[in-house]
């Protein structure tokens, strides 16, 4: 529901349902049929890889199917499947604590034994737009529901509900990052800071709708979008003291900037339904490098010196196919890309954008049809593992 309450966003361009979806798949679909990755003939040196499991939900828009699967990482093979029920969804998050798998889906959340797939509890909250698990923290999960309108705690032991927090004047899209002693959340043209301890306000920082939202090392990255019918769309990157939110710096990306990622010392922003990836230096928010992509930049993975960029058709409602680009961190300069048949990232009349994750040398995505692994050095395929339904959801773990 969107808020009554009119700020200096309000003459702003209306974000809806296809906005929410949009960031919420800011991790999507891609595929195994396309053509080899090309590469320069330097590369990253190839990492030592170690035995881990992929994990992926796999089910229908219509609501048909819903189930996750673990694979052996060295080889693609099944450890276990495990059917949930019949509840299908396209907003689903994984993560991956100790040894628990969290499985967010529409309004509802499974931990699962990541041995064996086992439930080990199943609780639901209140909400309508997808359950985004955000972390665990000394024995409670952290869950955003309805795009980050509503904020629950729930036991790990057994998802019994410890609280709930109503984040003030949200409407529509709402980024929320949890640490270890404070959530923060984006509202529509503020953050605020709050405890995990008691919910009590640390600090409020007046900011220009905020599209996103990362916190590392103390610093808070909050990216901004300015929308109107006059002009073009803006926007600026602000890092915030985590303690007080006072404003270390701030530059103006001239983009509507989408917080990706953060690593080795660069803070990675994408261009809301944009094709640009800026990478700005964090002690100073100067840019370092830019890279442009043909399609709208979706995710951003960084493993050993390299970013591993997502791009894919974002809202349009056909598609020319996705592709996973790998840059060098310190310059940007292009090491491979995998392309991907536009058959396996579209379903329908509906986009499925691009699912990726990395671990130990190793780049995962998911597709219409499965799971591709690519060497992360060459981005050649070393497996593909066939799923019965569409990939929503990736992650890896032990």
């Amino acid at each position: 529901m969107a808020s009554s309450r009119r700020g200096p966003w309000s003459h702003h361009r209306p974000f809806g349902l296809a906005t929410i979806l949009f960031i919420v798949a800011i991790s999507g679909v891609l595929s195994a049929c396309g053509p080899r990755a090309t590469r320069p003939s330097s590369t990253p040196s190839t990492p030592v890889q170690t035995s881990h499991t992929v994990y992926f939900f796999t089910g229908q828009s219509t609501g048909q199917s819903g189930s996750v699967d673990a694979l052996q990482s060295e080889n693609g093979s099944l450890r276990w499947h495990k059917q949930l029920d019949k509840q299908g969804s396209t907003a689903v998050s994984l993560l991956v604590f100790g040894n628990i798998l969290y499985v967010g889906r529409v309004n509802e959340i499974d931990a699962l034994k990541v041995s064996n797939g086992t439930v080990l509890w199943h609780s639901n909250v209140d909400g309508h737009s997808g359950l985004k698990v955000l972390k665990v923290v000394n024995g409670v999960v952290y869950v955003a529901v309805d795009a980050g309108r509503y904020v629950y705690a729930l036991r790990a032991s057994d998802g019994s509900q410890l609280w709930r927090y109503t984040v003030s004047g949200s409407c529509c899209l709402d980024p929320v990052v949890v640490t270890d002693t404070a959530i923060y959340l984006g509202g529509p043209d503020h953050v605020d800071a709050i405890k995990t301890s008691d919910r009590t306000l640390l600090w409020h920082h007046q900011s220009d709708f905020p599209v996103g939202i990362a916190v590392v090392d103390g610093v808070v990255y909050v990216g901004t979008g300015q929308f109107n019918y006059n002009g073009p769309a803006k926007g600026s990157l602000d890092a915030l003291r985590a303690s007080d939110g006072s404003v270390l710096w701030h530059s103006e990306t001239g983009i509507p900037s989408v917080v990706l990622t953060v690593a080795d010392g660069i803070v990675y922003v994408g261009a809301l339904f944009g094709s640009t990836l800026d990478a700005l230096r964090v002690s100073d928010g100067s840019l370092l490098w830019q890279y442009k992509s043909e399609r709208a930049v979706l995710q951003a993975t960084v493993m050993d010196g390299v970013v591993y960029l997502t791009s894919g058709c974002g809202l349009c409602s056909g598609d020319n196919g996705s592709t996973v680009d790998a840059l060098r961190v310190s310059d940007g300069s292009h090491l491979w890309r995998y392309t991907i048949d536009p058959g396996f990232s579209q379903r329908g009349a509906e986009h499925a954008d691009p699912q990726v994750a990395v671990a130990d040398g190793m780049v995962y995505v998911g597709t219409l049809h499965g799971i591709i692994a690519l060497d992360a050095t060459s981005g050649n395929k070393r497996w593909f593992h066939a799923a019965d339904n569409t990939v929503f959801a990736l992650a890896v773990g032990p």
